[in-house]
């Protein structure tokens, strides 16, 4: 019970919400998004909540299904447009 305190509970919330929660993948994402970018870009400890806090808010307002459903969106713009078939 000691081990899932405040922070890690805060967490994944964060994973989920960031990744999507419609889909297990969603989360899975979230997760190694989140796993990754202290690593790319290297955050004190004292910043790494508020950094996801604010990575979480601009995820909320752009891509509000979480990065799944924003790289989904992506992908069904880069698509080019087939023309249909006319007999």
């Amino acid at each position: 019970p000691s081990d899932l305190g405040m922070t890690p509970s805060l967490m994944l919330f964060v994973y989920v919400i960031i990744g999507g929660k419609r889909s297990v993948f969603g989360a899975l994402l979230g997760t190694f998004f989140l796993f990754t970018v202290p690593e790319l870009a290297p955050i004190p400890p004292e910043g790494q909540l508020i950094a996801f806090g604010g990575i979480m808010a601009l995820v909320a307002i752009c891509f509000p299904g979480g990065l799944v459903e924003g790289l989904q969106l992506l992908l069904r713009r880069l698509r080019p447009v087939r023309a249909h078939a006319q007999p």
